[in-house]
């Protein structure tokens, strides 16, 4: 049975990777998600193991149409039981991405099925909470809202931290 991934997307200078998707995608018409999608049997499984991280950089590049994403950091965060015919389950995941928030929108194409948009930290929780309110959020990613507020904060702050110290080597060795 197929594994679904959704991924929080942090860019380096703290945006939030959102899709909006259309009228015209088969699943979760003209709602907001997280990137991701399902596991390919051709392209994912690996010794009759699925590799995750492979889905992962896959779906992202489908959904984005980009091809070189560069991550600093892809871990996985979650793991949640569907109650959905097509899935076992979904695995939720934290990335770091090299890029910035607005090059990483400027080199992506509108997809067939979605548009991506970059959301400051700072601003996310209320965009989420907000679209949520208005039912316009995928279900899986309404019910982890809390959690992932939670990993846009502890990842923001992990940047911040690494900004001051990358801030004081330079000052040093001055």
């Amino acid at each position: 049975m197929p594994i679904g991934t959704a991924s929080l997307i942090h860019t380096i200078d703290d945006k939030i990777i959102i899709a909006h998707r259309n009228n015209k995608t088969a699943t979760y018409r003209n709602k907001i998600a997280l990137l991701g999608g399902m596991t390919s049997i051709k392209e994912d499984i690996i010794n009759s193991q699925p590799n995750l991280f492979n889905t992962i950089k896959r779906e992202i590049e489908e959904e984005t149409l980009l091809n070189n994403v560069e991550y600093l950091d892809l871990s996985i965060r979650a793991v949640v039981k569907c109650h959905q015919p097509d899935a076992h389950c979904v695995i939720y995941t934290s990335a770091l991405v090299k890029q910035k928030g607005e090059d990483f929108i400027s080199q992506c194409d509108e997809s067939e099925s979605s548009k991506v948009e970059a959301i400051a930290v700072e601003q996310f929780e209320k965009f989420i909470k907000e679209a949520i309110k208005e039912s316009r959020v995928v279900r899986h990613t309404e019910l982890m809202a809390d959690e992932l507020i939670k990993w846009t904060e502890e990842r923001s702050n992990t940047l911040i931290e690494s900004r001051k110290k990358l801030s004081l080597m330079i000052k040093t060795n001055k």
